[in-house]
């Protein structure tokens, strides 16, 4: 072997040992579950009753975000319509969002206009007819209320009031408004006086729960 070709392999051979003495860079699956998860909840897209496209759970110019979950034939959803316009009303101008949200997967889009019309509701309407809404807040009677901030983080889930002590037992007038106080405890920067309540009202169906195995 000549001196020449004695010396390349020598080259070669340092070369060789000083890569493998290098570290190797080990790339880590990215556990994205919980930046997917944030991010799909806040992406969610509706379309309202008006046609427009409405991302309640992201709503980036505004305090607070109401979502009001309402059944059309449920009788105590339909007796909250009233105080559900009030807030709605009185709270939009503080920065905060109100969406009426019906969860009935079996509701129309036309029985739904109606029943929006019929009791007046002015804020934007969803048909959450999926119930991806109701998967993402965890509310499970209507009327119930949840209450976001901004970027879809829940604040508080619970009763609107206590004018229901139970069913079919309505007071002449609510003594605990708990959404009220929880608006506007948000909006003087102070925590929610509660971040659950138990609401009454009627249970919202969830059919792939109801179903019975073979």
């Amino acid at each position: 072997m000549s001196s020449r070709i004695r010396y390349v392999a020598a080259v070669c051979l340092i070369a060789c040992l000083v890569h493998a003495a290098e570290p190797t860079a080990v790339t880590e699956p990215v556990n994205s579950s919980a930046t997917s998860l944030k991010t799909s909840s806040s992406s969610l897209q509706f379309t309202d009753l008006e046609g427009r496209i409405q991302t309640p759970l992201s709503q980036p110019d505004q305090r607070a975000i109401i979502l009001f979950f309402v059944l059309p034939d449920c009788p105590i959803s339909n007796a909250y319509a009233p105080e559900i316009k009030r807030i709605s009303a009185e709270y939009s101008q503080r920065k905060i969002a109100s969406f009426v949200i019906y969860v009935d997967p079996d509701l129309t889009t036309d029985a739904a206009k109606k029943h929006a019309k019929d009791y007046g509701y002015e804020c934007p309407v969803i048909c959450d007819n999926s119930l991806r809404l109701v998967q993402q807040t965890g509310v499970t009677i209507a009327p119930e209320v949840a209450v976001l901030d901004a970027t879809g983080q829940r604040l508080y889930r619970g009763r609107i009031d206590n004018l229901y002590a139970g069913l079919g037992k309505r007071r002449p007038k609510a003594t605990e408004l708990d959404l009220r106080n929880t608006l506007d405890a948000i909006l003087n920067g102070k925590p929610v006086p509660n971040e659950t309540t138990q609401s009454i009202g009627c249970f919202i169906a969830k059919p792939e729960l109801n179903k019975t195995a073979p």
